[in-house]
């Protein structure tokens, strides 16, 4: 039985934030969080370019979760997943978000029904022919979607399909706007809704090199599918195959009597392939991946990670691994997990994590002003992680010092996603989904070449640079009810791009968009 937590807290805290002080006081956040008075914590709420939409997709349910695949030849696709809930006498886009007081309503005669869906989408990149030359081959607002290899570049030229316009005098772009978009390739429906969702970091090891999606749902199930779609090659190829993309399922576990709230892989190559779930009880479990036969999916250490007071169990949001190749480790060994109880713990796996009755590595108690419902490893900095909260503030954490966080950065919402920019060179760049005041992009200031320590001292990169970091560079404000889901577009050019291209959805107005930010960095 959840509690209301996912708005009405979120709404709660952020009352209190506001009501924390006067409002002619500079401390209206130090009385609220009185453990951050020795950070420096970032007054970048309002701060930020805003996103320009690319395209609107109605997700046909409430829509929870959005993630790139990351698979060589198969970034163009982006799956989308679903949560509703419904009683027999409530209509199906009536459904109450997860967590909240609705999704626990025991209201008499009324049978409720959680379903969920998958809904795969790719990108679409419209033929075009040159005119004048090479300069003036425009591709609308997303220039980098569909020149992303040699091939694709020469398949365009030889195409004729219609002309595009070239700049104008001030070198804007003048291409209409009904180029590359996104469409629907393949979907599957589940028995349950999805709580979150996410991709093999690498593709199964047996012939077919397919991608996984992992998926946490509200009957207890972890659901894997397997996408069989052809590598990104020439157009034709593409549109020929696109009609025999699939969703399909691999594995899937029993029903358990409480939900799954979160999942990551952990990384480091399919033959040592492992998922961290978290669950409404409190407890976290590891599960195992066979590719190459037996059972596909097994768990193999669940522990109780987090309670209430007096042993009550409470939601554990979110749990995730460290990047075993940014460690230089063969497997996966750490495990961060943080629960409704405001609560941040560190878990080792080499000494059995917390299955055998273990000690946490960690315990990180009164930084957070409310429940650890986010959070991710750096993909490239070994002692770098961040958390988000229902205090509608993101951390950064150096995990060899954890008795306080390198900074806080309020948001405006409470955080429900967060995704480091996979690029290495684009480190300390940060997406977040924060419920309902949108999304945000952060500039974290740390990364390879701008790494961040505690004072002038110390450095995440151990370089002795230090850099300041700059807060909120953007941010998109069209999902009007409770963003949960965005990832960053994966394909190559893109990430390269100082426009990132991101994908986003929320919950109650089953919105999902491919929205484009403004220049996140100098040239």
């Amino acid at each position: 039985m959840l509690p209301h937590r996912v708005y009405t807290q979120a709404k709660a805290v952020s009352e209190r934030l506001s009501c924390a002080a006067p409002h002619n006081s500079d401390d209206s956040r130090t009385s609220f969080f009185p453990s951050l008075c020795r950070v420096g914590v970032l007054d970048a709420m309002g701060d930020g370019g805003s996103g320009k939409t690319l395209q609107e997709i109605d997700a046909g349910a409430n829509a929870c979760s959005v993630e790139w695949c990351p698979t060589a030849g198969l970034e163009h696709y982006v799956s989308c997943a679903t949560y509703s809930l419904a009683s027999d006498d409530t209509p199906q886009d009536a459904a109450a978000p997860m967590g909240s007081e609705d999704d626990t309503d025991t209201r008499a005669g009324a049978a409720q029904t959680r379903t969920g869906s998958i809904v795969l989408h790719k990108v679409n990149a419209c033929k075009y022919r040159f005119t004048k030359s090479l300069k003036y081959l425009m591709v609308m607002r997303v220039p980098e979607l569909v020149v992303s290899d040699s091939t694709l570049l020469k398949e365009l030229v030889a195409t004729e399909n219609r002309d595009v316009a070239p700049p104008n005098e001030a070198g804007q772009d003048t291409a209409p706007s009904s180029s590359a978009r996104l469409e629907e390739a393949a979907s599957v429906s589940l028995d349950g809704g999805v709580l979150d969702s996410k991709w093999s970091p690498q593709p199964l090891t047996d012939s077919s090199g397919a991608a996984v999606l992992a998926c946490a749902t509200s009957t207890g199930r972890l659901v894997l599918y397997t996408l069989c779609a052809p590598r990104a090659g020439t157009q034709e190829e593409q549109e020929a195959s696109a009609e025999g993309t699939e969703l399909r399922q691999l594995s899937c576990s029993d029903k358990k009597d409480n939900l799954l709230l979160s999942l990551d892989w952990s990384g480091g190559g399919m033959a040592n392939a492992k998922i961290v779930v978290s669950q409404s009880d409190g407890a976290v479990a590891i599960w195992r991946l066979h590719p190459n036969g037996g059972a596909p999916i097994q768990e193999i250490e669940p522990w109780h990670a987090h309670a209430l007071r007096g042993g009550a169990p409470t939601e554990a949001w979110i749990s995730f691994f460290r990047r075993p190749e940014c460690a230089g480790e063969d497997g996966a060994s750490f495990v961060v997990s943080g629960a409704d109880d405001a609560v941040m713990k560190g878990w080792d796996l080499r000494a059995g994590g917390g299955s055998n009755g273990t000690s946490p590595a960690f315990v990180c108690k009164g930084q957070h002003g409310a429940g650890v419902t986010a959070g991710q490893w750096h993909p490239t900095l070994p002692h770098v992680f961040t958390s988000g909260s229902y205090d509608e503030s993101v951390r950064i954490w150096d995990a060899r010092t954890i008795r306080e966080p390198v900074s806080c950065t309020p948001t405006g919402g409470g955080l429900w996603r967060l995704k480091w920019h996979p690029d290495p060179d684009r480190g300390h760049l940060l997406l977040a989904a924060c419920m309902h005041a949108g999304m945000r992009v952060l500039d974290t200031g740390i990364g390879i070449s701008h790494p961040l320590g505690h004072g002038s001292q110390s450095s995440l990169a151990g370089n002795g640079e230090v850099e300041v970091p700059k807060g909120i560079v953007a941010k998109y404000t069209r999902h009007a009810s409770m963003a949960y889901g965005a990832d960053w577009c994966l394909l190559p050019t893109m990430l390269r791009s100082r426009r990132a291209v991101i994908a986003s959805c929320s919950f109650y107005d089953s919105l999902f968009c491919l929205w484009q930010t403004p220049p996140l960095w100098a040239q």
